[in-house]
C-alpha cells in the first residue's frame, strides 16, 4: 500500500508512505530513496512508485554423527526447501531434530529455521556358540568396527579344538564388521593306556582311549 498521492500547491510538503503486505518488505522508491516513509517538497508534477519484495528466510541444515546434509540456503517466504540426509558408510540416518524420520523431506519456509540430522553407527550381532562340552563368552550386539574378545573354555576332561573359521586360539580378538557367528568345537581328552608284562606271558588291551572309556586288559601266561 502506498499513500500520499494527490494535488499539492507549489512548495507544499507531501508525506509519502509505503507499507508492505505481510511477509513482504519495502525496497525503495523509483528515485532510489530507501525510506519507506518520507516527506518531499512539491515543486512540479512527480510520479513515484514503491518497490516491494517478498521476505527471504535462511534454512540451516546441521548434523550429529557421520554423514552429509543438504538443502540449506536462503528461500522466499512460503517456498518449499528439500532437505536430504545421507549417512556415511557403516552409519544410518536416525531422525531430524523435529522427530521426522524421512531422510529426504520437503519443508515449507515460514521463517528462519535450523534442521539437524542425527546419524548413528550401524550395530551388528556377534554370536558365539559351542559344539561339544564347553562354554563360550563374547557374544552380543556391538557397533561396527568394535574389537571384541571371544573365549572358549572346555569342560573338565575336554579340550578346545578350533573355531568355525579354523582359528585355534581359544581366546582371541575379532573385529565386528557384520552379523557373524563363531562356533567353538571341543573334544574329549584322550589318554594312553600301556600294559606290559614282567615275566613269561603276553598282555593285551593297551592303546589310546577317550577319557572315561572302560577297557578290558588281559594277561596270558
Amino acid at each position: 500500500i502506498v499513500s500520499g498521492a494527490g494535488k499539492y500547491n507549489y512548495n507544499e510538503k507531501a508525506t509519502l508512505k509505503a507499507t508492505p503486505d505481510a511477509h513482504y518488505h519495502f525496497v525503495k522508491w523509483s528515485d532510489d530513496d530507501t525510506n519507506s516513509e518520507r516527506t518531499i517538497t512539491v515543486k512540479k508534477d512527480v510520479s513515484l512508485s514503491a518497490t516491494f519484495a517478498i521476505d527471504k528466510h535462511t534454512i540451516t541444515v546441521d548434523k550429529i554423527g557421520e554423514g552429509s546434509v543438504s538443502g540449506g540456503g536462503e528461500y522466499d517466504y512460503n517456498a518449499d526447501a528439500t532437505l536430504n540426509a545421507e549417512p556415511a558408510e557403516h552409519y544410518h540416518f536416525v531422525e531430524w531434530n523435529d522427530k521426522v524420520i524421512d531422510a529426504q523431506r520437503a519443508v515449507k519456509v515460514l521463517g528462519d529455521a535450523t534442521y539437524t540430522a542425527t546419524f548413528a553407527i550401524n550395530q551388528h550381532t556377534l554370536t558365539v556358540t559351542s559344539n561339544g562340552n564347553g562354554t563360550v563368552l563374547g557374544g552380543g550386539t556391538y557397533d561396527y568396527g568394535t574389537k571384541v574378545t571371544i573365549k572358549a573354555t572346555a569342560d573338565d576332561n575336554y579340550h578346545f579344538v578350533k573355531w568355525s573359521d579354523g582359528n585355534t586360539n581359544a581366546t582371541r580378538e575379532v573385529t565386528v564388521n557384520g552379523n557373524t557367528t563363531y562356533t567353538a568345537t571341543f573334544a574329549i581328552n584322550q589318554h594312553t593306556l600301556t600294559v606290559t608284562s614282567n615275566g613269561n606271558g603276553t598282555v593285551s588291551g593297551g592303546g589310546t582311549y577317550d577319557y572315561g572309556t572302560k577297557v578290558t586288559i588281559k594277561a596270558t601266561a
